[in-house]
């Protein structure tokens, strides 16, 4: 009897230690796949981490040319996530159709401060945006301005304050928000702006114009957040209405300029025109003078020539 027991102690402790085995086989595994897993993990973070400046740009660049409908360029972004910073570096919007200059809004730099934690929310907040020494080139020709043209393209995506007192979009966009995001902006600072006029009824001459410093709040606040889009609509709003508050008077002496022009230019036309007409009537009467002296030529060789027929008749 005593073997017996002692025969199925063995057998029990050597299934425990087939279960214990395979168990310590199974974690291993699992640890193993944990692992892969957690390398995996970091290798994908390693690629957007390097490729995040590159994918910030591309969407600076759709964004700021859906908002303006122009050409709109970024040399180079630098995102410092630990930080809560993005410096945008050479920012450029190109012109509209049909004017000469290389563009119509640049900037060195652009400094953007953000709250890290609210990147992983649905609302992102902005401690600051600065836009610190942009050049502004306001180009007046016959169709009109590049500032007015671009700013009448911003202001589709303002959005207006309704009868309910919220806030709506003049145009919806066709092109909504993948992430669905809204952004709040605390501060917004335009300065050392300086805008330099061109026209060709400047004789080559160049204007030089200071903009007044802008300073903006709470964008976004009052409805929770607005989308990027707008955020940026809202901001060069601003800045472009500012430039065509200033260089109204300056258009308008262009378009006066251009009048004058034009009005000369038609009464040249006209002292040309009546010019013409005497030269018509001066070749004409010319021509009929030198007609005149060769007929008289004629008559004269004839009446000879009639004298000397006579002559030798005689």
């Amino acid at each position: 009897m005593t073997f017996k027991k002692k025969s199925g102690t063995i057998r029990s402790t050597k299934k425990d230690a087939g279960t214990g085995k395979k168990k310590r086989g199974i974690i291993k595994k699992l640890g193993w796949l944990c692992g892969i897993l957690f390398l995996l993990f970091c290798l994908a973070l390693a690629i957007v981490f390097f490729k995040l400046n590159t994918i910030v740009k591309m969407g600076v660049e759709k964004t700021g040319s859906y908002v303006t409908q122009t050409a709109v360029s970024v040399d180079k972004v630098d995102v410092q996530l630990w930080k809560g910073k993005l410096i945008i570096n050479n920012f450029v919007i190109g012109n509209p159709e049909g004017f000469q200059t290389e563009s119509a809004f640049k900037v060195d730099k652009i400094y953007v401060s953000f709250d890290r934690n609210s990147l992983l929310k649905n609302k992102i907040v902005v401690h600051n945006v600065l836009i610190d020494g942009a050049q502004v080139i306001y180009e007046h020709e016959l169709i009109g301005s590049n500032i007015s043209k671009i700013y009448k393209n911003v202001q589709r995506l303002v959005p207006e304050k309704t009868e309910t007192g919220k806030e709506d979009v003049k145009e919806a966009s066709t092109e909504p928000e993948k992430s669905g995001k809204k952004v709040v902006i605390d501060f917004v600072d335009v300065t050392n702006t300086k805008i330099g006029v061109s026209s060709v009824y400047l004789g080559g001459r160049s204007l030089k114009i200071s903009m007044p410093d802008i300073h903006l709040t709470d964008l976004g606040k009052e409805k929770d957040g607005m989308t990027l889009k707008e955020s940026v609509a809202v901001i060069f709003d601003r800045v472009l209405g500012s430039v065509n508050q200033l260089t109204q008077s300056v258009g308008s002496m262009l378009d006066k300029g251009a009048k004058n022009i034009g009005d000369a230019a038609k009464t040249i036309g006209k002292e040309l025109k009546n010019n013409a007409t005497g030269v018509r009537e001066g070749i004409w009467n010319l021509g009929q003078a030198v007609k005149g002296v060769i007929l008289k030529k004629e008559d004269k060789n004839a009446k000879d020539e009639a004298d000397e027929t006579e002559t030798s008749k005689e």
